[in-house]
């Protein structure tokens, strides 16, 4: 899909198109795709829970930007169909973590929340809705390099709403 995109543009300069496709690659490569997948999937518990039990999990997100993410879980309530979980969730990029787009190299250095909303189906156990809000705030930091000697950093917050339905 990636390499269809970037075919687009083939009047691009060279130094562009590379970074075009870097900047791709990080939102919607592998790694940004299996990080979606599973920011809605690691929310089982390691072993049988009930209604009002709590579980932790922490996993890293790769989507672009390394992410640790430390997640409190509740059983919050059943009904004959489904299965109800609640989640709140620290979001901690790793500012060591480099990126390089387009030849240049960044880090990031953001912290935030997340809160979900989860039915799993009670015959499979799958995901049959999940609601997820995050925030995150704190800066990029582009490194020094031939074209910024002195490196840049700019701030950088979001806001952003994940729904999925069976």
């Amino acid at each position: 899909m990636l390499e269809k995109v970037l075919a687009k543009f083939a009047e691009v300069p060279d130094m562009e198109l590379a970074q075009y496709q870097s900047q791709l690659k990080n939102a919607f490569g592998e790694a940004a795709f299996r990080g979606s997948i599973e920011m809605f999937t690691a929310v089982y518990p390691s072993d049988p829970v009930n209604k009002g039990d709590k579980w932790n999990i922490s996993t890293n997100l790769e989507s672009g930007m390394t992410t640790v993410v430390t997640s409190n879980y509740e059983f919050r309530d059943e009904t004959s169909d489904y299965t109800l979980i609640s989640g709140n969730s620290k979001l901690t990029t790793d500012k060591s973590a480099e990126i390089i787009t387009g030849g240049f190299t960044m880090n990031f250095d953001l912290k935030g929340t997340m809160t979900s909303d989860i039915k799993l189906d009670k015959k499979s156990g799958w995901i049959i809705e999940a609601v997820i809000n995050q925030e995150m705030k704190g800066v990029s930091i582009m490194n020094p390099n031939e074209y910024i000697p002195e490196g840049m950093i700019n701030p950088i917050s979001f806001s952003t709403k994940l729904t999925t339905r069976n």
